[in-house]
């Protein structure tokens, strides 16, 4: 139905932003795959944004939240969000460990630091909330 392939778009949408701004050490640990070394440019600018990581998280939090997990569940969509909970907590590790996966070259302020630790914790409990049972067991 239209709506579920809307469902499916929008959540990929969300993901493909949160995979782009989150470091290539995490995105390495999460897909198994060496990252394409991108040290200059428009996308190595991204990855080292913690603003860029902070809004990819929210807005991925907004997602999942509108989505629902009856929704999630319908559209497809379960394997993404599972993906992205994956992502943001990857984000919540690096960053309570004091080391942001860019070798330490990371554009942000503590402040900064500190929202995006806060946008990863009210991410992770929207989404257990929200579709919590999608979660799957084998991580």
């Amino acid at each position: 139905s239209g709506a579920r392939g809307r469902g499916r778009r929008v959540a990929g949408l969300a993901l493909g932003c949160l995979r782009r701004a989150v470091s290539p050490a995490l995105l390495s640990a999460v897909d198994g795959r060496t990252p394409a070394s991108a040290s200059s440019g428009l996308g190595a600018a991204i990855r080292r944004s913690v603003a860029m990581r902070t809004a990819s998280v929210r807005t991925f939090r907004s997602v999942v939240a509108a989505l629902g997990s009856g929704a999630a569940a319908a559209a497809g969509t379960s394997g993404q969000t599972s993906r992205g909970l994956v992502l943001v907590a990857g984000c919540l590790l690096e960053q309570a460990s004091g080391d942001d996966g860019g070798g330490g070259d990371g554009w942000g302020t503590v402040a900064e630091r500190v929202e995006l630790i806060e946008a990863c914790c009210d991410a992770l409990s929207s989404s257990l909330a929200a579709s919590g049972g999608l979660i799957p067991t084998d991580i």
